[in-house]
């Protein structure tokens, strides 16, 4: 008796883990606009850049969510908080359209400034024609969740920068409304999307160098 109720309990709890182990499957993933999925852009200081985000799951069993929670931020210890900011989001096209905080908000100065996160919560719902149980959900596959529009201040250094996703602990997708004592359960995302912005000069100050550059050697011919 005492190896049949050990079984039980093994059994058991192997049941309850099965559930957050595929869950995990679901992730964001940063996109170039043209497709491309180098992870990279360069960009001018003063300049801007467009990248997609993806939600992708793999799963049609365990991944049928209905909205996400996340925030745009620069890898921990980076140099440049506050030389980025959220200049538009774009979920014209994106199933996620019931937003949390509207583009007024989000675009705004200082919400969307990434020191070293946006202040408020670029998440959404699944839309739906009944909001209150947002029925509509998507299960296996790659979805666009929105494209970001991101503003890089003319003072920022040239170099690399990390540019993220991230949720609160705890969060981060949620899961259908007709799950049993539980509905839209929150999941963590099993993996955040990750970019790099490599900043380069601004094509004036490159113009000035290379004038300055020219002269130094007419000078340096003369003599």
């Amino acid at each position: 008796m005492r190896n049949l109720r050990d079984h039980a309990i093994v059994v058991t709890l192997v049941s309850l883990l099965i559930p957050a182990v595929a869950g995990a499957s679901v992730s964001l993933a940063f996109v170039d606009q043209d497709g491309t999925t180098n992870g990279s852009v360069n960009v001018a200081a003063g300049g801007s850049f467009n990248v997609r985000l993806n939600l992708v799951t793999t799963s049609s069993s365990t991944d049928d969510h209905t909205g996400l929670d996340y925030y745009l931020t620069l890898l921990e210890g980076s140099s440049g908080s506050g030389l980025f900011s959220i200049q538009d989001r774009n979920i014209g096209a994106s199933p996620y359209s019931d937003v949390i905080f509207d583009d007024t908000v989000v675009e705004a100065l200082p919400s969307a400034l990434l020191n070293l996160r946006n202040d408020d919560d670029l998440g959404a719902a699944v839309a739906s024609s009944t909001p209150a149980e947002n029925s509509a959900t998507y299960n296996a596959g790659t979805f666009l969740v929105a494209i970001f529009t991101i503003k890089v201040d003319p003072a920022a250094p040239s170099g690399t920068y990390s540019l993220q996703t991230t949720s609160d602990p705890g969060t981060g997708w949620s899961g259908r409304h007709d799950v049993v004592n539980d509905p839209y359960p929150d999941n963590e995302f099993a993996q955040h999307a990750n970019y790099s912005i490599v900043v380069i000069p601004e094509p004036t100050g490159l113009a000035a160098f290379g004038a300055l550059c020219l002269i130094l050697v007419r000078r340096r011919n003369r003599a």
